[in-house]
């Protein structure tokens, strides 16, 4: 009996020290003290204080003695598994959630393990299969509606997505991960307001530079731009290191026409990230229309010189625009037959060479370049270009000695 009395206090004072956090001593109590090798309940802990402090090796061992004294108890091959799963050995971890899957239909959190699994491996029917399993257990459990509904956007049906996200928000209405995420698919609807009004009750509960972002993406497609350069430049004073921010709000000054700012936010764009080549190719056209065409040539070649091969020819056309746009038709010239050394089949590039040697009074070159892209669209129905080209082709004469 005393023996027994003597198990017991062990136990209970296993227990208290495992919760609070003493594992060291867990183990040096049970090494050290007198206990019954069949108490299966404190070997546990003891078993799982090695599992706290990382030795894998001794959890293994006498957690698995605790699940050969104890197979029906689930909760110990649970917790087990757990152990398994985080530490690498996550094969033989699944086979024990399955084990209790197929013993033990009643045992839910190892159904939602599972399920967390498949979910972790892009498994998402089977998931979604398991979620529900959850569910119907489980009915306000908002975990398992927000992974369902992940899963079913994962497998492209917004519409089943969305059911479920909206009933993981209905039980925790301020679930971050289920606010941005059913923003997020309510924005790819291009539901702008609904998405806004989730990202601002995400961003009330946390100052994360993404959220002021996104609700500032909002409110320019909803046309409210001094509302989305405010939104913008919280999402810089929570972090100013990305430069999508910067270029963002380079792209809605310059919608506002204040294209010195267009020009300052695209540059500081650059400044953080020196190859993407669009930031260069909205600092040339923010400059172009102050006049400061140097500057803007400068930027098209620096989008050249960090852009793809295949996607120069569209830089040349696009600083060929604006050459032209400005009446820099020699400029342009030059730079659409540099379109054309990219990419020969940049039809529109043939149209507009010919349209800035016309403009340059340079006749005979333009007639030669109006037939070459007449001849493109031959057998195929005339465009407003084709049209143009024709009618200039014919205008033109030779000019008589």
């Amino acid at each position: 009996m005393i023996a027994q009395d003597r198990v017991s206090l062990t136990y209970q004072t296993v227990v208290k020290l495992y919760n609070d956090a003493q594992y060291e001593k867990v183990i040096s109590m049970f090494l050290s003290s007198i206990h019954d090798s069949s108490d299966t309940k404190t070997l546990f802990y003891f078993g799982m204080s090695y599992a706290m402090l990382n030795d894998i090796a001794n959890a293994r061992k006498y957690l698995l003695k605790v699940i050969e004294k104890d197979s029906i108890n689930m909760n110990y091959r649970f917790q087990y598994s757990k152990v398994l799963i985080n530490n690498g050995y996550k094969d033989e971890g699944i086979d024990h959630i399955k084990f209790i899957i197929r013993y033990d239909t009643t045992y839910i959190s190892a159904f939602y393990q599972y399920a967390i699994i498949l979910y972790e491996q892009k498994k998402y029917e089977e998931a979604i299969s398991q979620f529900r399993f959850v569910i119907a257990s489980r009915p306000r459990d908002f975990l398992s509606y927000y992974y369902t509904g992940n899963s079913f956007l994962y497998i492209g049906q917004k519409d089943s997505a969305q059911v479920y996200l909206t009933l993981s928000l209905s039980f925790n209405p301020y679930y971050l991960p289920t606010l941005t995420r059913l923003g997020t698919l309510y924005f790819s609807n291009n539901e702008y307001s609904e998405a806004m009004r989730l990202y601002t009750l995400a961003a009330d509960k946390t100052n994360d530079a993404d959220l002021h972002y996104k609700i500032g993406l909002c409110q320019l497609r909803l046309e409210k731009l001094p509302e989305a350069i405010y939104s913008i430049n919280k999402a810089i004073q929570a972090d100013s290191s990305n430069e999508l921010y910067y270029a963002q709000l380079g792209y809605i000054y310059f919608q506002l026409e204040k294209y010195d700012s267009s020009a300052l936010f695209y540059k500081q764009a650059t400044v953080i990230n020196n190859e993407e080549p669009t930031y260069y190719i909205g600092l040339a056209i923010a400059f172009s229309k102050q006049g400061m065409f140097q500057q803007a040539l400068e930027s098209f070649q620096q989008a050249v010189v960090s852009s793809h091969p295949e996607k120069i020819s569209s830089i040349y056309m696009q600083m060929g625009a604006t050459l032209y746009q400005n009446k820099k038709y020699s400029d342009a010239i030059e730079v659409y037959k540099k379109a054309l050394e990219y990419n020969p089949k940049e039809n529109d590039a043939l149209y507009y060479l010919a349209l800035s040697y016309d403009q340059a009074k340079q006749y005979i070159s333009a007639k030669k370049w109006y037939k070459k892209y007449i001849a493109l669209y031959r057998n195929t129905d005339e465009n407003e270009k084709v049209i143009y080209a024709k009618k200039r082709s014919v205008e033109i004469q030779p000019i008589k000695k």
